[in-house]
């Protein structure tokens, strides 16, 4: 008994966790050496891509086997490697408060630069029901003794602040942003440059509101672009564990994709939009019996595979899922499900 309401706890909490979650990308399922372009919902194209490079001789973003990793947020074993001249991948994410009016939201992801030359131009953009509806921008300032984090609004000016950020050194960064309908001039954001993410939320490197133009007083916060082709002030450098959170407690780490590497299993590829397969890489071919959850705990696929056999999920609306498998042996381990 203990142990099923053990289980079932967990399932909540995750649950709750993930239906706080917008969107995270760790870039672990992804092909090393293959562009981001064209992977897990990623896109230089419509509707949330910037373009794909141009011009003789280049080449589009591609995946990195860099590992990236801060305490008590993520540890990844991929990255996107940020290279100027090159695309702009976009991804689509789904809100459940499209149209809002007032909210908060929190954007985080690991940064290592490694060279920043020209003038500063934004490679992350976050954006409102099209590629080019910009909510918020950021940027990588040269300080001469590293470089400073910029972020800016729809238009007008950006703002720097924080400390001076080492190259070569992975960074976590994260940008809260909180839309207010009072004025185009009223929402308010705060940057935290490697933050303790150990508790609560801290105080922040630096903040502003009255500063520059909001893009609406209606939001929809619904995709977001790794902008990186122009030439001049974009960093070069790898970017990864991004998240998009409602919480500051949902940046934090609960361990849940640390299930996968504690069990020897691998779901891939997670988002997927017609099939899913859970690897064993024991290379076991065991049957196991599956359940999917939606986020109100309801069950809504159950079945029986084998691993490295698909799993038909075409049936499935778009949204996050809690996936549980149980082994022949009685093990079981829980981890999300994006259905795109």
């Amino acid at each position: 008994m203990k142990t099923i309401i053990l289980f079932i706890s967990l399932i909540f909490l995750c649950v709750e966790s993930i239906s706080q979650t917008l969107f995270s990308e760790d870039f672990n399922s992804m092909t090393v050496g293959n562009t981001t372009s064209g992977q897990n919902g990623w896109s230089n194209q419509e509707p949330a891509g910037g373009g794909a490079c141009t011009g003789g001789g280049c080449v589009n973003s591609k995946i990195s086997n860099t590992s990236l990793s801060y305490p008590n947020y993520n540890t990844t074993t991929n990255s996107h490697t940020l290279t100027p001249n090159t695309d702009a991948p976009g991804v689509m994410f789904t809100n459940p408060s499209l149209g809002s009016t007032r909210g908060t939201y929190y954007a985080s992801f690991l940064l290592r630069i490694s060279s920043i030359t020209g003038t500063p131009s934004d490679f992350l953009r976050l954006c409102s029901a099209g590629r080019f509806n910009t909510i918020f921008r950021v940027f990588a300032e040269n300080s001469g003794a590293g470089f400073k984090i910029k972020v800016g609004k729809n238009s007008g000016t950006y703002v720097s602040g924080g400390p001076d950020l080492a190259f070569n050194t992975t960074h976590l960064i994260v940008i809260k942003y909180e839309q207010n309908d009072a004025t185009l001039t009223d929402d308010a954001i705060s940057v935290f440059i490697n933050p303790d993410m150990s508790s609560s939320e801290p105080a922040a490197s630096f903040s502003f509101s009255s500063t520059g133009n909001d893009y609406n007083s209606i939001l929809d916060f619904d995709r977001m672009m790794i902008r990186q082709n122009f030439s001049s002030g974009i960093p070069a450098g790898f970017i990864g564990a991004i998240k998009i959170t409602l919480t500051w407690n949902n940046l934090i780490s609960l361990g849940i994709s640390d299930i996968e590497s504690v069990n020897n299993l691998k779901l891939s590829p997670n988002p997927s939009d017609n099939f899913i397969t859970v690897q064993n890489i024991e290379n076991l071919t065991e049957n196991f019996k599956y359940t999917i959850f939606d986020l109100i705990g309801r069950n809504v696929k159950t079945g029986n595979s084998k691993y490295d056999e698909q799993i038909n999920i075409v049936n499935l609306s778009n949204g996050n899922y809690i996936i549980q498998i149980e082994t022949e042996n009685g093990e079981i381990f829980t981890e999300k499900l994006i259905k795109s």
